[in-house]
């Protein structure tokens, strides 16, 4: 199962995916925790991804987890990694890949690739009134907050994902996402979705 955690900027994508990774680590402890992992393009980009027992999370260990939006391939190349991943470990057990972040998912192309090649999938849509998004990203004050995030950018995306969730509602939760509460009760729910392998036996 893939589980892509989306939304536009500052509507709590980040929040939830870190409070999922805490719950595998609680859950797993050490025994099902693996290093540090990455696919690199051809300019060497990397993919930064953790593996907790059969789930997978795409994002940078430990950090504000920026998932797709910080990676820097195409949507073609990105097609193959969760191809070959979802694929690779079928015949064994079903993996968990959970995928965090507004690019590609929000188009699309990545849900027909999805759907075309019977891959399981759930796009868990965060919702949030534009001042409570607004305030977020104000106090976050990164470069992307300071220098590229706009009112009008924003508006675009939401008509890009009203779009998406309307064709694609079969594959699609919305939730809301206005307080921490909300974005903790999200992690949860995905948590207790998860087919997690038992690594006692």
């Amino acid at each position: 199962m893939i589980i892509w955690i989306s939304g536009v900027a500052a509507v709590g994508k980040s929040t939830v995916t870190k409070s999922i990774v805490s719950k595998l680590k609680d859950h797993y402890g050490e025994i099902g925790a693996e290093g540090d992992h990455g696919y690199k393009s051809n300019n060497g980009y990397k993919i930064p991804f953790q593996t907790y027992g059969n789930t997978m999370i795409i994002g940078r260990e430990g950090q504000v987890l920026n998932g797709t939006d910080s990676v820097y391939l195409g949507v073609n190349k990105f097609k193959k990694v969760i191809e070959y991943e979802y694929f690779k470990w079928r015949a064994i057990f079903t993996p968990n890949i959970i995928i965090e972040g507004h690019k590609f998912i929000s188009k699309n192309t990545m849900h027909d690739f999805m759907i075309k090649n019977n891959i399981e999938y759930k796009m868990y849509y965060l919702k949030a009134p534009m001042e409570i998004m607004d305030d977020r990203s104000k106090k976050r004050g990164n470069g992307y907050d300071r220098n590229i995030r706009t009112t009008n950018m924003i508006e675009k995306q939401l008509v890009e994902y009203d779009k998406v969730i309307s064709k694609y509602k079969n594959n699609v939760e919305v939730r809301s996402s206005q307080t921490w509460e909300d974005c903790e009760n999200i992690a949860t729910e995905i948590f207790e979705s998860l087919h997690l392998m038992d690594l006692s036996k």
